[in-house]
């Protein structure tokens, strides 16, 4: 098993536990990249990253860890906060955390993919080779987008907007939806937050992300919008 376009990637895995964080290790090695570290959260990691110890071109970082968990080591890459790291790169939280609202401040922050534990080879290689394509869909913003963001909590996200095409709408599920239309309603957490809002254009990328909540969330999510 493994992708040619994996063999010359730089990957940091970080966990708290150190069978996970061997496991993730082999996992990584066994799908093709040979060059793994590890760290066991996120503070240690960004030592590791500024020291030049590791100069990953890609993070997997467990959700929960003590000292600086998954998305806060995400908002300090995304705002450049960590020397030697470029801001936009490419970075995937592995959690088992079923509540849609815990994973949310990820999405904000431009994570690039939410997988479930345990990781498993099969799905890394499908999931983390499409980061390495030649032009992977991305939504990532400048740095200093991030920094005012919250890791924690729900809320809504904060989509490009776009004039609504016409009057027709019809719901669909989420695998069905396609790059480029627009949200004809609100999209609402199940205790009726807010997620997204009317107008939100459904990138790639961000539709990834609504299908990734969906299997962490164990349900289907469905959303209305123009056709």
């Amino acid at each position: 098993m493994g992708q040619d376009g994996l063999q010359g990637v730089q990957a940091l895995v970080i966990d708290d536990v150190s069978f996970t964080l061997q496991r993730l290790q082999r996992t990584l090695q066994d799908i093709g990249i040979p060059n793994v570290h590890a760290a066991p959260n996120g503070l240690a990691a960004c030592a590791m990253m500024e020291k030049g110890e590791a100069r990953p071109d890609l993070i997997v970082a467990d959700f929960q860890m003590p000292d600086m968990n998954g998305v806060e080591l995400l908002k300090r890459v995304r705002t450049g906060d960590v020397p030697g790291v470029q801001h936009d790169i490419f970075f995937v939280i592995l959690t088992g955390f079923l509540e849609l609202e815990k994973s949310v401040p990820a999405l904000r922050l431009g994570v690039d993919g939410l997988l479930s534990k345990p990781l498993t080879a099969a799905n890394a290689e499908k999931k983390l080779a499409a980061l390495f394509k030649s032009d992977p869909p991305r939504d990532i913003r400048d740095a200093g987008y991030y920094a005012e963001l919250p890791t924690d909590g729900g809320g809504p996200l904060d989509p490009v907007l776009g004039e609504p095409p016409g009057n027709e709408e019809k719901e669909l599920p989420t695998n069905l939806v396609t790059p480029g239309v627009v949200l004809s309603r609100d999209l609402n957490y199940p205790n009726g937050n807010l997620l997204l809002p009317k107008g939100a254009i459904m990138s790639q990328a961000l539709l990834q992300r609504m299908q990734e909540l969906a299997e962490l969330s164990g349900g289907v999510h469905r959303m209305w919008v123009f056709i």
